[in-house]
């Protein structure tokens, strides 16, 4: 065997270590890379029994009319493949007739020295740091790769690893199906509390119990559609002021715009006391962010908060990769300005309708084009009813019909403010909130232990191996 370059670690007795191109047949020299439009103008018309697996760096790619392979394989990324992330897999096996292209290195091992099964699982517990180039598309080159030591037990000793390794896989995997399940039945959970919360099934004793005391949400919207057109009229005189001008009557008032009722044709009945409302009715604000970079701004280490969509959450916010602008941002885009309870919502891409609420930490802050903030009429529609009832799966329903797809998904402000909710009872909505919180709360926490027990299933994966080639 060819010595290897790297100092090895000692091997049970009647182990040896070998190189990959001793132990190994490489073929990449049979390898066809084919274009997509072309591999698509090859199988178009024909059945799935005419086709054969194409496959890649990391696994099958598509499909194609024809094959260079027919044996068992094993493929290891060549470019492309997760190599310096411990828990994923850099190589798998392929069996029968198969099309390989050149982000693939293929390798047969050598029948009397390996199996293939060993080999595979072996080279994805290989650590490829030293063997690697590139920085965003890392490569591993051929010449590189055939210098990888590898460890070859017995014959008869490979085989009992491979049985053992595959057995624990199996209990391992099964495991990890319920991990799955739960997770699904989780989800499943939180959608059937929220549609019950904004159905009114979740307050519905409480309804009864305090019908008596409820203000009906028409005589809710009346005081929030006169303190909302107060409000505007105040801001107006201010202004009016600010320019050294008095009003001489009361004829600039009919500039007021009074927002539109939403059509409730097509909308679901709601509880006695509810009504459906616009939530331009009920803001004061609906407004977005700008960029930076079209402001003539760049980010700074010590400034404003700048928030971003990836600081907005489904009902929270994550501020671990905040970025920070100069405070003279603020004076650009004074409209943008955070204030405590904020309600945001993402407007733009695969974040799209994630909703959260601005903490006081954000007050003063800013952010971008791709966030919408909404600000509430005071003692309105609560910030945490809305925040919530956008998460929910009717709103997001609504939200996912109305975006528009070009380059990438997105709602307009226009949207926003004509997008309809429920308005209950002030109180009930409180009501509505503390049902709903603690139960979202219980399910967050088991949520966040499936995944870390899914971490672990994985990690224990990569110890079952490492404990196989040792």
């Amino acid at each position: 065997m060819s010595e290897t370059d790297v100092d090895l670690s000692p091997l049970p007795d009647g182990w040896l270590w070998a190189i990959l191109e001793d132990c190994t047949e490489i073929l990449d020299g049979q390898r066809v890379p084919i274009n997509v439009k072309e591999r698509e103008k090859r199988i178009r018309g024909k059945s799935m029994s005419e086709l054969y697996p194409y496959y890649g760096a990391t696994g099958q790619v598509g499909w194609i009319d024809d094959y260079l392979f027919d044996d068992e394989l094993v493929l290891l990324g060549e470019d492309g493949a997760p190599f310096l992330d411990f828990l994923k897999d850099k190589a798998y096996l392929t069996k029968g007739k198969s099309w390989v292209n050149n982000h693939a290195h293929v390798l047969r091992a050598r029948t009397e020295l390996m199996s293939n099964q060993l080999l595979c699982y072996y080279l994805n517990t290989y650590d490829y740091h030293n063997y690697v180039t590139g920085t965003t598309r890392l490569k591993l080159n051929q010449s590189m790769m055939r210098r990888i030591s590898v460890p070859l037990p017995p014959l008869p000793e490979q085989h009992r690893i491979v049985a053992k390794v595959e057995e624990l896989f199996t209990k391992l995997d099964a495991g990890i199906n319920e991990l799955h399940k739960a997770q699904s039945q989780l989800k499943r959970y939180r959608q059937s509390v929220l549609k019950a919360a904004f159905e009114g099934k979740l307050t519905e004793a409480w309804r009864t119990e305090h019908q008596e005391e409820l203000e009906p949400a028409s005589v809710l919207l009346e005081r929030i559609l006169k303190e909302r057109r107060e409000k505007w009229e105040a801001e107006q005189l201010g202004q009016m002021k600010a320019k050294g001008k008095t009003p001489q009557d009361d004829k600039w008032k009919a500039n007021y715009k009074e927002p539109i009722a939403p059509d409730t044709s097509n909308l679901p009945e709601l509880p006695n006391g509810w009504k459906w409302v616009k939530l331009g009715q009920v803001t004061y604000l609906i407004t977005k962010g700008s960029s930076p970079r079209w402001q003539g701004f760049n980010y700074v280490d010590k400034g404003i908060f700048f928030l971003r969509s990836q600081n907005v959450g489904w009902g929270g916010l994550n501020l671990s990769n905040i970025a920070y602008l100069p405070e003279a941002f603020n004076e650009k885009e004074k409209k943008s300005v955070l204030q405590r309870g904020d309600v945001l919502l993402n407007l733009v891409g695969a974040s799209i309708g994630r909703a959260a609420i601005a903490s006081g930490e954000l007050e003063g802050a800013n952010m971008n084009q791709a966030v919408a903030l909404i600000r509430l009429v005071r003692n309105g529609l609560d910030n945490k009813f809305l925040m919530t009832y956008l998460i929910s799966p009717d709103a997001q329903s609504i939200i996912h019909e109305k975006k528009v797809d070009v380059a990438r998904a997105n709602l307009s402000l226009t949207d926003v403010s004509e997008f309809a909710v429920p308005l209950p009872p002030l109180s009930e909505q409180q009501a509505i909130v503390s049902e709903v919180e603690p139960r979202l709360s219980v399910a967050d926490e088991v949520g966040k232990t499936i995944t870390v027990e899914l971490k672990r299933a994985e990690q224990l994966r990569q110890s079952i191996l490492k404990k196989a080639f040792s």
